[in-house]
């Protein structure tokens, strides 16, 4: 197993057919709501209310790694705790003999639209980027180019994803990137998220009865205040309708610190 630390995800490489893949990847689709699956690459995106097994998948991958005298890279456990709140690639490393060598260049025609045109046509690379990417593919028949719309930022990871990789499809690939600007492609979908994520991230300041510039302490002292005042215990006596109000609105705190949590780096 090796861990490699990138600026948009943390790779998790290991071999298709090893215990340590099947137990990853069984724990990982028991545990995470938002997990994507392609060809050689399965991608967790944590939620807010997951920190807790990202966290502990993590641990258990790191302990793993430090049993690899051949790692690739030199990872620390601090390092990446620092990165949590990053996508987690699982990538399985294929050991079949790769049959074909292929060259990709890969042109960014404007806006979100990528035009990638091959040496020679391949239908396993092709029909791995339509797995991939569905419907944002579009490719004449047998032609050796095809375009590729970015629409989400899911996507976009994706690509970064495919263009560091070297073996797709039993295929060694090499890309040629040309006038390629990634904080271009899929702006407006990246600031509509950003957007999303910080009026979420307002509410969950509100429910909890501070603001971004309260100080940890006073994060941590309201939360507990909160936690105490809206606990269903205390409505016990007062009906059923009551108690679930309360545990509702007790999740709702636990929900809305976990996140700010997350964003402010609280431990």
């Amino acid at each position: 197993m090796d861990i490699i630390l990138t600026n948009t995800a943390i790779q998790i490489r290991l071999p298709h057919d090893s215990m340590h893949h099947k137990t990853l990847m069984h724990y990982a689709a028991k545990s995470f709501k938002n997990m994507k699956h392609y060809s050689q690459l399965s991608v967790v995106y944590g939620a807010s209310d997951e920190s807790i097994k990202i966290k502990y998948m993590i641990q258990w991958a790191y302990k793993i790694y430090l049993q690899n005298p051949n790692r690739s890279s030199e990872t620390t456990y601090k390092k990446l705790s620092e990165f949590l709140h990053l996508p987690i690639y699982i990538v399985c490393e294929n050991k079949k003999q790769v049959s074909q060598t292929l060259s990709m260049t890969v042109e960014h025609l404007g806006d979100n639209v990528l035009s990638i045109t091959s040496n020679q046509y391949n239908a396993q690379v092709v029909k791995y980027f339509k797995t991939v990417f569905k419907d944002a593919v579009s490719q004449s028949f047998y032609s050796k180019t095809f375009r590729l719309t970015i629409r989400t930022q899911n996507d976009l990871l994706a690509l970064k994803q495919i263009l560091s990789s070297q073996i797709i499809a039993d295929t060694r690939v090499t890309f040629i990137t040309q006038s390629l600007n990634f904080k271009k492609l899929n702006q407006d979908q990246i600031q509509k998220e950003e957007n999303a994520f910080e009026e979420k991230l307002q509410k969950c300041y509100k429910i909890l009865g501070i603001s971004n510039e309260s100080s940890r302490e006073e994060i941590q002292n309201n939360y507990k205040k909160m936690l105490k005042k809206y606990h269903p215990d205390r409505v016990y006596a007062e009906g059923e309708e009551v108690v679930e109000l309360y545990t509702k609105r007790f999740q709702a705190i636990q929900k809305a610190y976990a996140m700010i949590q997350e964003h402010k780096n609280i431990a």
